[in-house]
C-alpha cells in the first residue's frame, strides 16, 4: 500500500530513486471464499470520507475498486463492501494493494482513525462498532475551539503552576504523550503553522 508515496506509473509497483513507500503488499482476494471487505474508521472531521480503496485487480490496470458509491452498508463506524458485486474474482487471486484515498481532510488537525480492516465471508457476522474520538481539538488548551497563540500562553502558564482557567488538559497535551509539557507547547506551535 503506498500510503503517501508517490509513483510514476501505474504498473510500476517498486519505488523508483526519488518515489517515496511507506509499505507495499499483495492481498488474496477470493470473493468466493472472502465476500466482504469490512474497514472499521473514523475521520476527526465529519465531512471527511472515503474516496477510494485502488487496486490492481486486472493486469496492469489501476483501478478504484471499492468507494463510497458501491458500498454495501455502513453499520456505526464500521464500512462493508461486498466484493463480488464490486467485481472482484472469484477465486484466488493476488491483487496489488495501491492506495486507500480519503476526501475533505482540510487542515493539519484533521486525522483518520482505522482501527481494523477484515475480510468476512457472512455478513451476519459483521459487527456494527463505532469509535470514540476525543472530544476536544489537540492544542486547544483554553477550549475556546481555536488553536492559535492563546493556547501556548495557557498552555505555559499551566506549566509554570498559574492554573489557567478555562483550562482543557486532554487538549493541552498536544503530542499525546500523557504529560503537559514544553514539547505541548512546540507541537501547539506547529499546528498553529501547519506543520503538525
Amino acid at each position: 500500500m503506498r500510503e503517501h508515496g508517490a509513483y510514476t506509473s501505474a504498473a510500476n509497483r517498486v519505488p523508483q530513486p526519488g518515489q517515496l513507500c511507506d509499505s507495499l503488499f499483495a492481498v488474496n482476494l477470493n470473493s468466493g471464499m472472502n465476500r466482504y471487505f469490512v474497514m472499521k474508521w473514523k475521520g476527526t472531521n465529519n465531512q471527511i470520507t472515503v474516496g477510494g480503496f485502488t487496486l490492481f485487480v486486472r493486469k496492469n490496470i489501476e483501478e478504484t475498486v471499492l468507494n463510497p458509491s458501491n458500498m454495501l452498508e455502513r453499520r456505526g463506524d464500521v464500512y462493508i463492501w461486498d466484493l463480488l458485486a464490486c467485481g472482484i474474482p472469484y477465486g484466488d487471486r493476488k491483487a496489488c494493494a495501491q492506495y486507500l484515498s480519503f476526501n475533505n481532510i482540510d487542515n493539519s488537525t484533521d486525522a483518520v482513525y482505522i482501527d481494523w480492516i477484515r475480510f468476512y465471508n457472512n455478513l451476519d457476522e459483521i459487527p456494527s462498532e463505532t469509535i470514540n474520538l476525543p472530544s476536544g481539538k489537540k492544542g486547544d488548551a483554553n477550549d475556546d475551539g481555536n488553536v492559535d497563540v492563546s493556547d501556548i500562553t495557557t498552555t505555559a502558564a499551566y506549566i509554570l503552576g498559574n492554573n489557567p482557567s478555562p483550562f482543557n488538559a486532554e487538549n493541552a497535551d498536544a503530542n499525546n504523550d500523557g504529560q503537559i509539557d514544553v514539547s505541548d507547547i512546540t507541537f501547539t506551535a506547529g499546528i498553529i503553522l501547519g506543520t503538525h
